[in-house]
């Protein structure tokens, strides 16, 4: 995600076992494990140098979709994203194509203020408590603070 100056990247604790996949005895999808005690790992990037600014752990979630993102004047980084408590969307996007869905993957609106430079979460917010995907933002106000940040 891009805030202002910098690449925001939250990687959720999924890991890959690539043995099975290797030998054919999982699909990609299959082979995908949740290991929520490794936590998100984020790491915010300088966008110009390409230079890791912070790398660090915090509690674990799944993402597909970020909506706005900017940095407020105290240099804390502001990132709205649609949370996943866990990584059932992976079960569930297999029960799509079926047509029989039975797995409940519930992502909603959650708001992460960072401190980049002391690598750390300073406020994490749902803000929206219904089912959500695909945030989106007025396109002129992309990359800035609303009235009222958390």
């Amino acid at each position: 995600m891009l805030a202002d100056r910098y690449l925001v990247f939250c990687i959720p604790p999924v890991r890959l076992n690539a043995l099975p996949l290797l030998v054919r005895l999982k699909s990609f999808s299959d082979a995908m494990e949740w290991q929520p005690e490794k936590g998100t790992e984020v790491v915010v990037v300088d966008r110009e140098t390409l230079e890791v600014v912070s790398r660090f752990e915090t509690d674990p979630w799944y993402q597909w979709h970020f909506g706005n993102g900017y940095a407020l004047d105290d240099g804390s980084l502001v990132l709205d994203i649609v949370r996943y408590e866990d990584f059932q969307t992976n079960q569930r996007s297999k029960e799509v194509v079926t047509g029989e869905i039975q797995t409940g993957a519930i992502a909603t609106l959650w708001q992460l203020r960072l401190n980049p430079k002391k690598s750390k979460v300073i406020a994490m917010e749902q803000i929206l408590d219904r089912s959500c995907e695909f945030p989106s933002s007025i396109p002129r106000k992309r990359g800035n603070p609303p009235a009222t940040p958390i």
